[in-house]
C-alpha cells in the first residue's frame, strides 16, 4: 500500500452495482473516484444525474463503458 493513498471504499457501493465491470474498468472508476473525492465532488449527486440522463444502471458490458464515459466527462467538466 501506499501511505496516504484511497484503498477502501474508493468506489461507492452504490454505483459500483449499477454497473457490469471488468478489473480494468473497476481500475479506471477507482481513479475517477479518487479523483472526484480529492476535488470534492459529490459522487452520490453525480450517480443520481447519470440515473436521470438513463446512463445507469448499465446493465452490461457496453452501456457500463458508455455510463463509465459518462462519469469521467461529469468529473472532468466538474470545473
Amino acid at each position: 500500500m501506499i501511505p496516504g493513498a484511497f484503498y477502501s471504499n474508493d468506489i461507492p457501493e452504490a454505483l459500483e452495482a449499477e454497473m457490469i465491470l471488468t478489473e480494468s474498468m473497476k481500475n479506471r472508476l477507482r481513479q475517477i473516484c479518487i479523483y472526484a473525492r480529492t476535488a470534492e465532488i459529490d459522487l452520490e449527486q453525480m450517480r443520481l444525474d447519470l440515473e436521470k440522463k438513463g446512463a445507469l444502471p448499465a446493465t452490461d458490458k457496453e452501456s457500463s463503458k458508455k455510463a463509465l464515459t459518462e462519469i469521467y466527462d461529469y468529473v472532468a467538466c466538474s470545473f
